[in-house]
C-alpha cells in the first residue's frame, strides 16, 4: 500500500470523528487479540508508535492496522471478528467491551484502504446502533451479520454472507440479506451490484427480504455449478465434466495445486445440511466459518451452537474457537475451547472431517464437545457441521480467485 497516499475526510469520515470525539478512547482492557498474523502486519497506536503483530497481541481501541504483503484475524472481547486482506488499512477508532451489556459496549471501526471480512460479535447482535465501519465514501451499519467489503480504487464493495447490514452516505442507503451486494462510491448513492449478487434487490422502502434471499441462495447455486463444473483445456474440452479424453484431476491434485499457490480458502456453515447437536436441549448450530491455509495445511474455524436451560427456560449461545490441520489428502482435524454460559465449567471440542467436491468447495465436520453444563443436556455432545466456500484465493498480490467470487476474501 502507498502509505503516503492522501486521505479526504468526507461527510461520513467527519461523522465518524464526531463519534469518536463524544466517546473518547480508553486504554484500560485490550480490545481483542491477533488469532493469526501472516507476512508484514503492524499497528500504530493513537500516539504514533508502531509494533509488529503476531499470534496473541493485543489490540486496543485507538491502533490502526496495517497489513501490507500480510493478512491478520483479530478476536475482539465480545467474540466479534475482523479479517483483513493484504494491503489493508483499518482503524478501531472506538471500541469497549468488558462483559457488561449496560449501553457502554461500542465498535466503531474504520476502512480506510483494502479488504476484510467481519463477523459480528455481542455488540453487533445486541447493541446494533454501536456498531458501524465508516469507509471514505460510505458507512457500514449491522444487523447482526458476517459481511465483506472492500474499498480500493474509491470504490467500496460489499457482500453479505449472513443476516444482514444497511449501507449509508449523505446520498442514500441500502439494506443487503444474506448473499446480496452492492457498491458504493464518492458522490453517487450506494446502489445493488448484480454482477455480484445476480438478485436485483429492493431496498427498504418496500423490498422483500425473503423473496430477495431465496433468489439469491439460488443464484449462487448456480454460480457454484457453473464454477465447478464448466472448466475446459486449452483445445476447449470440458476437464470439470469428466471429458473421456482428459481425466479430472483427483482431490489430492487440486489440494496440491492450491498448496503450490499459497492459497487460502473461506467456508460457510450451511445450515441446511448440517445436524442438530445431539445430547443438547433443542440444540443446534447458530453459526460456522471454516478457514483453510492450504500453503501450510493449518486451518482456523469458529462456530455458534444454542440450547435451553432447562432449569430457567432461556436458550443460550455458546462460541467455540479452535485450530487444527489439513492433510494432502483433505482430512481434517481440529481442536478448541470454549468458557460461555452453556460451558460454564469450560469446554474442549475435537473435530474430525474431509475437505470434497471437484475443487475442495466442501467440507464435512464431525464434532464432539465435552464440558456442557447440567443444565443444557449431557455432558458430551455431538454434531455434524457441513461447510460450503464462498471463496478459494491464490495469495498472490490481490489474489486469482481459484473458486468463488471475485469479493470472496
Amino acid at each position: 500500500m502507498n502509505n503516503e497516499k492522501s486521505f479526504r475526510l468526507n461527510s461520513q469520515a467527519l461523522v465518524a470523528l464526531a463519534i469518536s470525539a463524544a466517546f473518547p478512547v480508553t486504554s484500560f482492557a485490550a480490545a481483542g487479540r491477533v488469532e493469526f498474523a501472516i507476512g508484514g502486519v503492524t499497528a500504530i497506536n493513537a500516539n504514533g508508535a508502531a509494533r509488529t503483530l503476531g499470534k496473541g497481541a493485543e489490540i486496543n481501541s485507538g491502533d490502526t492496522i496495517k497489513t501490507a504483503d500480510g493478512r491478520v484475524q483479530v478476536r475482539f472481547t465480545d467474540g466479534g471478528y475482523m479479517s483483513l486482506q493484504p494491503n489493508t488499512e483499518f482503524v478501531v477508532e472506538n471500541y469497549n467491551y468488558d462483559g457488561k451489556q449496560d449501553g457502554s459496549e461500542r465498535g466503531f471501526f474504520r476502512l480506510v484502504e483494502g479488504g476484510l471480512r467481519a463477523i459480528t460479535g455481542i455488540v453487533g447482535r445486541n447493541n446494533r446502533p454501536a456498531y458501524r465501519v465508516a469507509t471514505p465514501v460510505a458507512t457500514i451499519g449491522i444487523r447482526g451479520s458476517e459481511f465483506l467489503a472492500e474499498h480500493r480504487g474509491q470504490k467500496l464493495r460489499m457482500r453479505v454472507i449472513g443476516g444482514s447490514i444497511y449501507i449509508e452516505n449523505e446520498f442514500g442507503d441500502l439494506i443487503l440479506f444474506k448473499g446480496q451486494s452492492a457498491e458504493a462510491e464518492e458522490g453517487k448513492k450506494p446502489q445493488y451490484s448484480e454482477e455480484e449478487s445476480g438478485v436485483q434487490a429492493k431496498g427498504p422502502d418496500g423490498g422483500n427480504p425473503e423473496t430477495g434471499k431465496n433468489e439469491s441462495e439460488q443464484e449462487r447455486e448456480n454460480n457454484t455449478i457453473f464454477a465447478v463444473n464448466e472448466q475446459y483445456d486449452d483445445e476447449g474440452r470440458s476437464t470439470g465434466l469428466g471429458d473421456s479424453l482428459v481425466a479430472p484431476p483427483t482431490l489430492a491434485e487440486v489440494i496440491a495445486e492450491y498448496s503450490a499457490q499459497n492459497a487460502l480458502g473461506y467456508y460457510i456453515l450451511d445450515f441446511d445440511k448440517s445436524s442438530a447437536i445431539a445430547g443438547l436441549n433443542e440444540g443446534k448450530f447458530e453459526y460456522g466459518y471454516l478457514d483453510v491455509y492450504f500453503g501450510d495445511y493449518t486451518v482456523t474455524n469458529s462456530f455458534d451452537i444454542s440450547a435451553k436451560n432447562s432449569c430457567f427456560g432461556t436458550t443460550d449461545t455458546e462460541s467455540f474457537y479452535g485450530t487444527g490441520s489439513l492433510t494432502s489428502a483433505g482430512d481434517l482435524s481440529i481442536s478448541g475451547t470454549s468458557t460461555g454460559s452453556i460451558c460454564g465449567g469450560g469446554c474442549t471440542f475435537n473435530g474430525a472431517g474431509a475437505l470434497s467436491g471437484a475443487k475442495a468447495e466442501t467440507a464435512i465436520i464431525n464434532y464432539t464437545i465435552n464440558g456442557v453444563g447440567f443444565d443444557y443436556g449431557s455432558s458430551t455432545v455431538t454434531g455434524t457441521g457441513v461447510y460450503n466456500a464462498y471463496g478459494i484465493q491464490a495469495d498472490e498480490g490481490a489474489g486469482a480467485v481459484l473458486y468463488g467470487n471475485e469479493i470472496g476474501l
